[in-house]
């Protein structure tokens, strides 16, 4: 794809994080993906700056619920989706709680922050398991350890 792309215009490069590398586990998530703001660095646009539209989607379309799932899984037409520490339920039982809880996390930098360490204590002692894929990967993944 990349390459392709690159038939077109020889300096579009598609983005690749390494969540495994040693800078995601010093680091955390690229600031790419978290800062709140994108600068233009080339022409036409140098110098604009926009919200960045990686730090969140805004779905095209209602997702509904899938049979079995309860309401409060099913995000309308325009939701804007959270990442951790928010929580996403806009529906049903848990509608109310989000809210609450939504409300003591209003500071985007420190919303990054709690982020990017939950995602280094996560990568850490994951980065070396390998899950096979079985039927009961997704509900209990089995992690075998294997060298890289």
């Amino acid at each position: 794809m990349e390459e392709a792309l690159q038939y077109i215009n020889p300096k579009v490069t598609l983005p690749f994080w390494d969540e495994v590398s040693e800078e995601t586990e010093q680091e955390g998530i690229p600031k790419t993906l978290t800062q709140a703001k994108f600068t233009f660095t080339i022409k036409p646009n140098k110098g604009l700056e926009i919200d960045n539209p990686l730090i969140a989607y805004v779905l095209p379309e209602d997702l509904g619920i899938a049979p079995g799932n309860k309401d409060y899984h099913r995000k309308p037409k325009g939701y804007k989706t959270v990442r951790y520490p928010l929580c996403g339920h806009v529906f049903g039982r848990y509608e109310h709680y989000c809210k609450w809880h939504n409300a003591k996390y209003s500071d985007h930098k420190e919303n990054t922050k709690l982020l990017n360490e939950n995602m280094k204590h996560w990568i850490v002692p994951h980065k070396n398991i390998y899950y096979p894929k079985t039927k009961r990967e997704d509900a209990h993944p089995q992690g075998i350890r294997k060298e890289r």
